[in-house]
């Protein structure tokens, strides 16, 4: 949907949002008020339905009517002055692009696959479920296109049978590994249970011999990041909640005291000392988004590449 934010009478007149028509990416609005005659300049044009603009304030889904923008016209002319006053009954049509979404990876390979679950190699860059720039490009998309041998009837109930497999748990964008998918609904809440005992043992803040014990499903990471760590082993056990962030609605997830219980052991598989970086692999029992993230750089070694991960 688009609106059109408009400043009646002059640079002091009330801010108002027109709501626009959009037929086949084509907004249309006629200017009327009650039948009186409105004056008003057209400031900014406010796309909600742009998935690069969800998640964030308002203000910034602000697009500014630029100077010799074809895409905008009143009455059939083009405008060429942001400034320009619209009359009473004037046609302002707005002729919105297609979006079209960022490149992402597409190949899916199949690790392993039975009548209950299918696990694949996720690349790096590829994104688990729609969000954000990427509505189309993601695993789930590929996993409803794909013509997969799903289990027969005779084995299971015809309602607990799924369409196509889903996917069970999340990894990164960024992050590439195992991703398993459950082709039925018993397998993707018995699948779900495993993961969700990590983060059961979290709640209970049990100490790094717990890290020893035997579980259904385990969750091993990679990572490189910025210094060299001085113990070959840390445990970390700093909870990770939602905390405010200037422009960004939603907020971001970052280490704080409110936050829910999450669990990461570090282990240094190499320090590279001529690049002041170390190999480390994760192990995490929580799912805490970006808890790896978030838990390597609250004990002072960030991943490489990624600053941003605040404490609270």
């Amino acid at each position: 949907m688009i609106y059109a934010l408009l400043r009646t009478g002059d640079c002091h007149g009330e801010l108002m949002l027109y709501p626009c028509m959009l037929p086949l990416c084509t907004a249309s609005m006629r200017l009327n008020r009650h039948g009186t005659q409105l004056h008003a300049q057209l400031i900014h044009l406010v796309d909600v339905d742009d998935p690069s603009t969800r998640g964030l304030p308002p203000h910034s889904r602000l697009q500014p009517a630029h100077q010799h923008d074809t895409t905008i016209t009143v009455d059939g002319e083009v405008v060429t002055d942001p400034d320009m006053t619209l009359g009473d009954g004037s046609k302002l049509v707005y002729h919105r692009f297609p979006w079209q979404e960022p490149f992402a990876p597409y190949l899916l390979e199949v690790l392993y696959e039975d009548d209950d679950m299918v696990a694949l190699n996720k690349p790096s860059g590829l994104q688990v479920l729609p969000k954000g720039l990427f509505q189309q490009r993601t695993v789930l998309a590929q996993l409803q296109l794909k013509d997969w041998k799903m289990a027969s009837s005779c084995r299971f109930k015809r309602k607990d049978v799924q369409s196509h497999p889903v996917p069970v748990h999340r990894l990164g964008r960024g992050t590439s590994g195992l991703l398993l998918c459950a082709k039925t609904k018993v397998a993707k809440v018995r699948l779900a249970s495993y993961f969700a005992e990590g983060a059961i043992n979290a709640a209970k803040k049990r100490d790094k011999s717990e890290f020893s014990e035997e579980r259904k499903i385990s969750k091993f990471y990679r990572a490189l990041v910025t210094g060299i760590l001085d113990d070959d082993e840390v445990v970390v056990t700093q909870p990770i909640g939602l905390v405010h962030y200037p422009g960004v609605a939603e907020g971001l997830y970052a280490a704080c005291s409110s936050g829910k219980p999450a669990m990461s052991k570090v282990c240094v598989l190499e320090r590279l000392a001529h690049q002041n970086h170390t190999l480390v692999q994760v192990e995490i029992h929580s799912g805490r988004p970006h808890q790896i993230r978030i838990h390597l750089a609250y004990i002072g070694h960030p991943l490489v590449g990624k600053s941003l991960a605040h404490s609270t």
